[in-house]
């Protein structure tokens, strides 16, 4: 199967949307923003395994969709979630590099591993695709935190790697993990 270039540029336009969010709306607000979304997503999610004929925009949506997501919940609600759990655990002025992370180094990986991936990894992934993700990762962390030591952004990046690589909701645990590790290392 190939690429699903729609389902990147969503999940890429997605996270720029709420990483201009955060831009503009103090904490609390794009928490509560954050929520109403989330509602809306189950309420979408809902509708869309019950009853998909409600829906409006079925060609617009239904390309987007993996094959498991057809039976079952989509990974958008996981996205959506994961952020605003992230929302609540990271301090506010770390929630940008997990949302960059989470819609660039995420899908990067599948097009890292899909075009050059040789090394088959846990979850039909590849090596290469793990250090696409890892590679950007990084590169988003330093730019986010300049003045942090290599260790301190290795800390974040190793973990996330693994989490990409080896769990299948990494939408939801990519920026859940992120949360956590930043909240208690970087916040020293």
């Amino acid at each position: 199967m190939g690429i699903n270039w729609k389902r990147k540029l969503f999940h890429l336009s997605s996270a720029l949307f709420f990483l201009a969010l955060t831009k503009v709306l103090p904490d609390n607000q794009f928490r509560f923003i954050l929520l109403i979304i989330l509602m809306g997503t189950l309420l979408f999610e809902g509708f869309r395994l019950w009853k998909p004929q409600a829906l409006p925009l079925r060609s617009f949506w239904e390309p987007l969709l993996r094959e498991r997501e057809k039976r079952g919940v989509s990974d958008a609600l996981w996205f959506v979630l994961g952020l605003f759990g992230a929302s609540i655990i990271a301090p506010y002025n770390y929630l940008q590099p997990l949302i960059l992370i989470l819609g660039i180094s995420d899908p990067l990986a599948e097009l890292t591993g899909r075009k050059w991936g040789r090394i088959r990894l846990a979850r039909g992934k590849t090596l290469e695709g793990a250090l696409g993700f890892a590679l950007s990762a990084f590169l988003i962390t330093l730019l986010s935190f300049p003045n942090a030591t290599l260790n301190t952004l290795f800390f974040l990046v190793i973990p996330l790697t693994f989490v990409e690589l080896l769990t299948r909701k990494d939408n939801l645990w990519i920026p859940l993990v992120g949360g956590i590790i930043l909240n208690l290392y970087l916040k020293k």
